[in-house]
């Protein structure tokens, strides 16, 4: 973090002391200023119709993921979200990948178990894109394609410590 905070320009520096993180708050570009994550969690009150599971209460840590997210996907950089179990982490890049515009993206959630294979994860993929010349597949034309990856370490280490599905990826 510290050489992050000195390769900033003067004018991006955090003003927010030395003991606060700057994982802790975000730059807001319409304001020109930087505002602590705590401040972006919306306000959230639970209907009571509402089915139990449905409810997604906002947290620090999914505002930050949703945020970051959004930004890596339109920047069109792949991403990797690591983090404790039951955080949301799937629940809230699955909501960014829902509200993304269906014109322009074409989105594929895989969950990866034990007993997954890398031809599973191969027929999956080359299901939903198209061919566009030997060898080369893509998203329908004039699409992108966001793929959702869960579970991404549960997949068996075979004899010599590799984990195949993962190395498709690659």
């Amino acid at each position: 973090e510290e050489a992050l905070r000195q390769a900033m320009p003067a004018q991006l520096a955090n003003p927010f002391a030395a003991d606060i993180s700057l994982f802790d708050v975000q730059f807001d570009t319409s304001a020109n200023k930087w505002v602590p994550w705590m401040k972006t969690v919306p306000e959230y009150t639970i209907a009571p119709e509402a089915d139990v599971n449905s409810i997604t209460v906002p947290t620090v840590d999914s505002v930050r993921i949703a945020s970051i997210v959004r930004t890596l996907l339109q920047s069109r950089r792949p991403t990797l979200v690591v983090g404790p179990t039951g955080t949301g982490k799937t629940v809230t890049v699955k909501e960014e990948l829902n509200a993304l515009d269906h014109n322009k993206w074409s989105t594929l959630m895989i969950t990866f178990s034990a007993r997954t294979l890398a031809s599973q994860v191969q027929d999956i993929i080359e299901g939903k894109l198209d061919k566009r010349r030997k060898f080369v597949l893509g998203p329908p034309h004039g699409m992108r394609c966001a793929i959702l990856v869960d579970d991404l370490n549960m997949p068996q280490k075979g004899t010599y410590g590799a984990q195949p599905p993962i190395e498709l990826l690659r």
